[in-house]
């Protein structure tokens, strides 16, 4: 289930609820691809992206 959506730019973030990360290593993957999505988004517009 859809919790949360974040439009940055042209791109579409969503979190789900029914994803297990099963390691730290995973949850550190997902971290460090979604704060590399915002930081080029904020570099490029100086903007906070959106939520829906």
């Amino acid at each position: 289930m859809k919790v949360r959506e974040y439009k940055i730019g042209e791109s579409t973030i969503e979190i789900h609820d029914d994803y297990i990360v099963k390691t730290e290593e995973e949850r550190q993957e997902i971290l460090s691809r979604v704060g590399k999505l915002y930081s080029d988004y904020l570099s490029t517009t100086g903007e906070e992206p959106q939520t829906a």
